[in-house]
């Protein structure tokens, strides 16, 4: 049996936000395995290693749990659309990208060997 904390971890979630028992089950499991494969495992909007599926019309507005609703982001990207409707996959990614800061590009060091 949970501890108190244990137990409240697992019904809110880390960031504190109760989680519906649908993300919890092998089907979505699945389904977020699959969206991460099609797209490289990195975020649709950024470019970053991307851990979760999001979901391009929120499903608190009626948007399927479809592949061809999803696509792999990071949670930066993820928690800062939100639950915001946009008209297109570009609207929301154009969004995302102004204001997220830019991937620094790792520097290139000259061999001295």
């Amino acid at each position: 049996m949970p501890t108190g904390i244990a137990l409240h971890l697992v019904m809110m979630g880390r960031s504190g936000f109760r989680i519906p028992a649908y993300y919890r089950t092998k089907a979505w499991k699945t389904l977020r395995r699959a969206v991460l494969a099609r797209d490289g495992g990195r975020c649709r909007y950024c470019g970053r290693v991307a851990r979760q599926a999001d979901h391009i019309v929120p499903r608190k507005r009626g948007g399927p749990d479809a592949l061809e609703n999803l696509v792999a982001c990071c949670a930066p990207c993820n928690k800062l659309a939100g639950g915001l409707v946009f008209s297109s996959f570009a609207a929301k990614r154009s969004w995302i990208r102004a204001r997220r800061a830019p991937m620094r590009q790792p520097k290139m060091v000259k061999y001295q060997g």
